[in-house]
Protein backbone atom coordinates (compact mmCIF):
# COMPACT_ATOMS: atom_id res chain seq x y z
CA UNK A 1 0.00 0.00 0.00
CA UNK A 2 2.65 2.45 0.68
CA UNK A 3 3.90 2.49 -2.82
CA UNK A 4 0.89 2.04 -4.52
CA UNK A 5 0.41 5.70 -5.32
CA UNK A 6 3.51 6.46 -6.04
CA UNK A 7 3.86 3.45 -8.72
CA UNK A 8 0.29 3.55 -10.09
CA UNK A 9 -0.47 7.10 -10.16
CA UNK A 10 2.25 9.75 -9.62
CA UNK A 11 5.01 8.04 -12.03
CA UNK A 12 2.62 6.44 -15.00
CA UNK A 13 -0.42 9.55 -15.26
CA UNK A 14 1.65 12.32 -13.82
CA UNK A 15 4.68 12.02 -15.09
CA UNK A 16 4.64 10.00 -17.87
CA UNK A 17 1.29 10.84 -19.07
CA UNK A 18 0.14 6.89 -19.71
CA UNK A 19 -3.32 8.69 -18.62
CA UNK A 20 -3.41 10.83 -22.24
CA UNK A 21 -3.79 14.21 -20.21
CA UNK A 22 -1.58 16.08 -22.12
CA UNK A 23 -3.37 15.90 -25.67
CA UNK A 24 -5.70 18.70 -24.83
CA UNK A 25 -2.74 21.37 -23.74
CA UNK A 26 0.37 19.50 -24.44
CA UNK A 27 2.72 22.77 -23.99
CA UNK A 28 1.41 23.38 -20.14
CA UNK A 29 1.72 19.55 -19.57
CA UNK A 30 5.37 19.73 -20.98
CA UNK A 31 6.07 22.75 -18.69
CA UNK A 32 4.20 21.57 -16.04
CA UNK A 33 6.40 17.94 -16.08
CA UNK A 34 9.43 20.12 -16.49
CA UNK A 35 8.59 22.17 -13.02
CA UNK A 36 8.08 19.10 -11.32
CA UNK A 37 11.96 17.31 -12.65
CA UNK A 38 13.24 20.17 -11.47
CA UNK A 39 12.30 20.71 -8.21
CA UNK A 40 14.16 17.99 -6.91
CA UNK A 41 17.38 18.57 -8.98
CA UNK A 42 16.84 22.22 -7.54
CA UNK A 43 16.79 21.07 -3.48
CA UNK A 44 19.66 18.62 -4.75
CA UNK A 45 21.71 21.02 -5.83
CA UNK A 46 21.18 23.35 -2.69
CA UNK A 47 21.68 20.30 -0.69
CA UNK A 48 25.41 20.62 0.81
CA UNK A 49 25.20 16.54 1.42
CA UNK A 50 22.71 13.61 0.31
CA UNK A 51 21.41 13.19 3.92
CA UNK A 52 20.34 16.92 3.20
CA UNK A 53 18.47 16.48 0.24
CA UNK A 54 16.94 12.81 1.54
CA UNK A 55 15.36 14.85 3.88
CA UNK A 56 14.49 18.09 2.59
CA UNK A 57 12.99 15.97 -0.41
CA UNK A 58 12.94 12.74 -0.79
CA UNK A 59 11.53 11.46 2.79
CA UNK A 60 8.87 14.38 2.55
CA UNK A 61 7.98 13.16 -0.77
CA UNK A 62 8.07 9.35 -0.01
CA UNK A 63 5.57 10.78 3.25
CA UNK A 64 3.17 12.53 0.95
CA UNK A 65 3.14 9.22 -1.49
CA UNK A 66 2.31 7.12 1.05
CA UNK A 67 -0.99 9.39 2.59
CA UNK A 68 -2.25 9.65 -0.78
CA UNK A 69 -2.07 5.58 -0.94
CA UNK A 70 -3.86 6.05 2.02
CA UNK A 71 -6.13 8.29 1.25
CA UNK A 72 -7.26 6.13 -1.98
CA UNK A 73 -7.33 2.92 0.09
CA UNK A 74 -9.81 4.55 2.26
CA UNK A 75 -11.82 6.32 -0.66
CA UNK A 76 -12.14 3.37 -2.88
CA UNK A 77 -12.02 0.05 -0.57
CA UNK A 78 -14.74 -1.13 1.68
CA UNK A 79 -17.14 -4.22 1.33
CA UNK A 80 -20.24 -2.93 -0.19
CA UNK A 81 -18.23 -0.56 -2.94
CA UNK A 82 -17.42 -2.85 -6.14
CA UNK A 83 -14.48 -2.60 -8.56
CA UNK A 84 -14.52 -3.52 -12.08
CA UNK A 85 -12.11 -5.10 -14.48
CA UNK A 86 -12.49 -2.53 -17.46
CA UNK A 87 -13.54 1.73 -17.07
CA UNK A 88 -16.50 0.77 -19.90
CA UNK A 89 -18.38 -1.34 -16.91
CA UNK A 90 -18.22 1.31 -14.52
CA UNK A 91 -18.18 4.24 -16.57
CA UNK A 92 -21.51 4.71 -18.41
CA UNK A 93 -24.32 2.81 -16.02
CA UNK A 94 -23.18 3.32 -12.69
CA UNK A 95 -23.24 6.53 -10.63
CA UNK A 96 -19.98 7.62 -9.81
CA UNK A 97 -20.92 8.80 -6.45
CA UNK A 98 -21.85 5.12 -5.24
CA UNK A 99 -18.61 3.78 -6.37
CA UNK A 100 -16.00 5.41 -3.16
CA UNK A 101 -16.84 5.42 0.42
CA UNK A 102 -16.49 9.24 2.86
CA UNK A 103 -15.20 8.16 6.04
CA UNK A 104 -16.53 10.46 9.03
CA UNK A 105 -13.69 12.59 11.15
CA UNK A 106 -14.47 14.96 14.00
CA UNK A 107 -15.35 18.36 12.04
CA UNK A 108 -11.57 19.90 13.52
CA UNK A 109 -10.05 16.91 11.25
CA UNK A 110 -11.93 17.68 7.88
CA UNK A 111 -11.07 21.29 8.43
CA UNK A 112 -7.43 20.70 8.83
CA UNK A 113 -7.71 18.04 5.82
CA UNK A 114 -9.51 20.48 3.81
CA UNK A 115 -12.02 18.17 3.53
CA UNK A 116 -10.42 15.97 1.06
CA UNK A 117 -11.88 12.68 2.75
CA UNK A 118 -15.33 13.79 1.62
CA UNK A 119 -14.92 12.15 -1.80
CA UNK A 120 -18.41 11.49 -3.45
CA UNK A 121 -19.05 14.66 -5.07
CA UNK A 122 -14.97 14.50 -6.75
CA UNK A 123 -16.77 11.99 -8.69
CA UNK A 124 -19.83 13.94 -9.50
CA UNK A 125 -17.60 17.14 -10.49
CA UNK A 126 -14.11 17.57 -10.12
CA UNK A 127 -14.57 21.75 -9.87
CA UNK A 128 -16.22 21.25 -6.81
CA UNK A 129 -14.01 23.69 -4.38
CA UNK A 130 -12.69 21.43 -1.27
CA UNK A 131 -14.87 23.95 1.44
CA UNK A 132 -17.91 23.58 -0.83
CA UNK A 133 -17.86 19.51 -0.44
CA UNK A 134 -19.66 19.33 2.77
CA UNK A 135 -23.10 21.04 0.64
CA UNK A 136 -22.42 19.12 -2.19
CA UNK A 137 -22.39 15.54 -0.72
CA UNK A 138 -25.42 16.86 1.57
CA UNK A 139 -27.05 17.58 -2.16
CA UNK A 140 -26.02 14.21 -3.71
CA UNK A 141 -27.26 12.60 -0.67
CA UNK A 142 -30.83 13.96 -0.94
CA UNK A 143 -30.95 13.33 -4.73
CA UNK A 144 -29.86 9.67 -4.33
CA UNK A 145 -31.73 6.76 -3.73
CA UNK A 146 -28.17 5.20 -1.67
CA UNK A 147 -25.63 6.61 -1.02
CA UNK A 148 -21.52 5.82 -0.79
CA UNK A 149 -20.98 3.86 2.88
CA UNK A 150 -19.70 6.37 5.57
CA UNK A 151 -17.46 4.77 8.10
CA UNK A 152 -15.69 6.29 11.21
CA UNK A 153 -12.22 6.14 10.45
CA UNK A 154 -10.52 3.78 13.48
CA UNK A 155 -7.85 1.25 14.10
CA UNK A 156 -10.12 -1.15 14.13
CA UNK A 157 -12.05 0.19 11.03
CA UNK A 158 -8.53 0.17 9.20
CA UNK A 159 -8.17 -3.40 10.16
CA UNK A 160 -11.34 -4.59 9.20
CA UNK A 161 -10.68 -3.05 5.65
CA UNK A 162 -7.18 -4.88 5.05
CA UNK A 163 -8.39 -8.02 6.70
CA UNK A 164 -11.74 -8.36 4.05
CA UNK A 165 -11.16 -6.44 1.15
CA UNK A 166 -7.48 -8.34 0.24
CA UNK A 167 -8.64 -9.10 -3.44
CA UNK A 168 -11.61 -8.41 -5.45
CA UNK A 169 -13.75 -11.10 -7.74
CA UNK A 170 -15.51 -9.43 -10.96
CA UNK A 171 -16.95 -12.41 -11.17
CA UNK A 172 -18.76 -12.49 -8.32
CA UNK A 173 -18.68 -8.88 -7.79
CA UNK A 174 -17.39 -9.44 -4.19
CA UNK A 175 -13.97 -8.65 -1.95
CA UNK A 176 -12.30 -12.11 -0.91
CA UNK A 177 -10.73 -12.06 2.14
CA UNK A 178 -8.00 -14.49 1.34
Amino acid sequence: MALYYLIEIWFPRLIANRGGVSRSQPTLFLADRLLVLLVPVAIASASPTPLTFLWAFLVPFLVWNWLMSFVVLLHHTHPEVPWYDTKSDWSAETYQANLCVDVDLPPWAFAILHNVLIHSPHHVDTAIPFHRLPQAQAALWEVLATHSPRPRVTLSYLRQILRECRLFDSATSRWEAL
